[in-house]
């Protein structure tokens, strides 16, 4: 049972990726494809669990059969002729179908007219993480002009403050990933930060890339994107929203 679990997960999940390829990007075809989907899955898994626990009643029933004395009698009264086992499972089976069916067909009708009445937006919108950070070193000015672009609509960018309270974009508590500077941001004043390269690691075409102030991000992206702004608190920094607010503002 273990292996036919194994099994149709796998394959479902090649046609599952295959249907929602083929039905495009309109939200209510997905809507629809997706609770479609999720109920065939359910069903499978239904089946499978009905499938499991069948096989053990019927394994039990058997091993009670064997080890029963033979010259043990039932003492019930009689009920009179009793359905053959086979006949009794297909009529339940087709009842269950039956079920289902008109559930699924109720399902279906309730999701697209559901889709229809909440009027969902089409429109897809594209943020960018930490600007386009897979071709150019993240939060930099690079990365955000990369994300502009490629069409991106939003760009999600860091910010902290260093020791001298400038808000930068910056996602680490220090440098060593980006520049394999092991000292923390809030130990840095911001001329010393300037003078750190963050773009040689990623790649040499970034070599001296440097760590942005939130003013040079807004500058670079207005009137191109919008920005999803993330206060990174790494300890206390009581002034950290109030300057990207006052920043904002400004």
């Amino acid at each position: 049972m273990l292996g036919i679990g194994a099994g149709s997960h796998f394959v479902f999940r090649l046609a599952e990726r295959k249907v929602l390829d083929s039905i495009g990007t309109g939200t209510a075809p997905v809507f629809v494809a997706v609770l479609l989907l999720f109920l065939i899955q359910g069903a499978l898994v239904a089946l499978i669990s009905f499938g499991a626990a069948t096989g053990h009643a019927l394994i039990a029933l058997a091993l009670y059969s064997a080890r029963k004395p033979g010259g043990a009698t039932d003492d019930r009264p009689d009920e009179g002729p009793a359905l053959p086992v086979s006949e009794s499972l297909v009529g339940r089976g087709k009842f269950l179908i039956a079920v289902a069916a008109v559930l699924v067909v109720i399902i279906v009708v309730l999701a697209v007219r559901g889709a229809a009445l909440l009027r969902i937006d089409e429109q897809t919108r594209i943020t960018a993480h930490r600007g386009f950070s897979k071709v150019a070193p993240e939060n930099t000015l690079s990365a955000i002009r990369k994300a502009i672009e490629a069409g991106a609509d939003w760009s999600e960018i860091d910010v902290q403050e260093t020791a001298d309270k400038v808000v930068v974009v910056l996602h680490d508590r220090d440098l060593m990933r980006l520049a394999g500077d092991g000292r923390r941001l809030a130990d840095l004043r911001y001329d010393e930060l300037e003078k750190i390269d963050v773009g040689s690691r990623f790649s040499p075409a970034f070599a001296g890339e440097r760590v942005p102030r939130l003013e040079d991000v807004i500058d670079t992206a207005r009137g191109h994107m919008k920005l999803n702004i993330e206060l990174k608190y790494y300890g206390p920094d009581p002034r950290l929203a109030h300057d990207v607010a006052r920043i904002l503002r400004e």
